[in-house]
């Protein structure tokens, strides 16, 4: 009881300092996320599922073209809300004596990783006017332009769904932005208010960057954990943990000198965000299949509906572990499980097919898929120089890495499921990019 009123204590102190002290508010409640509630077995892991939590209930709470308001109030009760239920969990019996977890070294490295990768991406832009920002966006890459467009008009507007000038269509109307949403929450949470669109340029910059560093952070945790995971089984402990190690910092090099850093200044975080979604939350949970036990039943949900109003397509990586976690409900309560996977394909069904729906009906016509796919596949080499042979390499991969841990079966089709699953999205692609004359290999 001491542990949860210290918990209640700290909480209520970072709850009010959102009101009176908005960025150190908005920093510890961060910082409670990874400790007050009773999901993940590490700090690490307890912040990524917060992260996911928090991605999934704004594209619920502040879904595309929606009525809720986007303001202090809402931006501030929101985050409020998702720390209180944090809280209200442990009033479930079976939860009130879990543990917080102690940090550890992969824990400290994480986070190191997560700051230093934010600092790297953002310090080109600390101390440079409004004409250097804007310069570095555009010239880093087009798309920043874009997504700047659907974060200010979100910011201005207060809302998803924007006015125009002339009555037509707005572009939030149909684009996946739910990144830029939650950007603009961020800004209205530290009590950034009434600021200009060319004010609004250094903000975008931040958000993003820090968006991209949790992003790649979750996939440098799971490469630390499923390295830890597998070392265990054919040698100590002790190596075990430096294996976490090694696999974090080999993850992290990839990231700072590798391809993925494009992404970010091409201006595709929301890709990135997407990616990252995925691959967190079908690692999770396929990790524990025990019904009791296991997190995909409101992981799965919650990241598909999030994807969604990410980059839409990326939600069919989901399946998988949609499909073990369905399967492991089943085996619990046969009734429940299949309740659940009714009512969770129903879900995804629906919300894809509205937002494809709104993407193909966007501007002054109705455009058929036909075409929307020969115009994504007449894009060559995903719009950013990338490595194509680490793309192309990237489902053989997964797969080898489930034949090595072939003796846990759920847990080796869960790996390789997104990978091979998004494969086959490339494929589906692959008349589009024909129509459009493009080299397969470059699409």
């Amino acid at each position: 009881m001491t542990r949860i009123a210290a918990m209640v204590a700290a909480s209520a102190i970072a709850i009010a300092l959102l009101w009176l002290a908005p960025l150190m508010g908005l920093i510890a409640v961060a910082i409670l996320l990874a400790i007050v509630p009773p999901w993940g077995r590490t700090l690490a892991e307890r912040f990524l599922i917060s992260v996911l939590v928090l991605v999934g209930a704004a594209a619920i709470v502040f879904p595309r073209a929606g009525s809720t308001p986007i303001d202090t109030l809402t931006a501030r009760g929101f985050l409020a809300g998702l720390l209180a239920i944090g809280l209200v969990l442990y009033a479930i019996p079976s939860l009130r004596g879990t543990p917080v977890p102690r940090p550890r070294w992969t824990d400290l490295a994480l986070l190191a990783l997560a700051g230093g990768l934010f600092y790297w991406l953002i310090g080109a832009y600390l101390g440079a006017n409004t004409g250097a920002v804007l310069s570095g966006l555009f010239f880093s890459g087009w798309d920043n332009s874009a997504h700047f467009t659907t974060f200010a008009n979100t910011y201005t507007q207060q809302s998803t769904t924007w006015v125009t000038a002339d009555g037509s269509g707005a572009w939030n109307q149909w684009y996946p932005s739910l990144h830029t949403t939650l950007w603009a929450l961020g800004e209205y949470a530290i009590g950034s208010t009434g600021l200009s669109r060319i004010d609004l340029l250094f903000p975008f910059a931040v958000w993003s960057a820090i968006s991209f560093a949790i992003a790649m952070t979750a996939l440098a945790w799971i490469g630390s954990d499923l390295a830890g995971r597998w070392a265990r089984t054919v040698t100590s402990k002790r190596i075990a943990q430096a294996a976490t190690l090694i696999a974090a910092a080999g993850t992290a090099s990839w990231i700072l000198f590798g391809s993925p850093q494009l992404l970010f200044n091409a201006g595709f975080t929301n890709f990135t965000m997407g990616v990252s979604i995925v691959a967190t939350a079908s690692y999770l949970s396929i990790r524990s299949t025990t019904s009791a036990r296991t997190l995909g039943w409101f992981l799965v949900p919650l990241a598909g509906i999030a994807v969604i109003g990410l980059w839409t397509p990326l939600a069919l990586g989901l399946i998988p572990a949609g499909v073990i976690v369905a399967v492991s409900l089943v085996r619990w309560k046969a009734l429940w499980g299949v309740i659940w996977l009714v009512v969770t394909a129903a879900t995804a069904l629906l919300l894809a097919w509205q937002q494809l729906g709104a993407i193909l009906t966007a501007g002054d016509g109705e455009t058929s898929a036909a075409d929307f796919a020969t115009t994504i596949g007449s894009v060559p080499t995903g719009m950013a120089p990338f490595n194509i042979g680490a793309a192309l390499a990237a489902p053989f991969v997964a797969i080898a890495i489930a034949v090595t841990l072939r003796s846990r079966r759920p847990l080796a089709w869960g790996i390789a499921g997104p990978s091979v699953f998004l494969g086959l999205l490339a494929i589906a692609f692959v008349p589009g990019t024909d129509a459009a004359g493009t080299s397969r290999i470059q699409s």
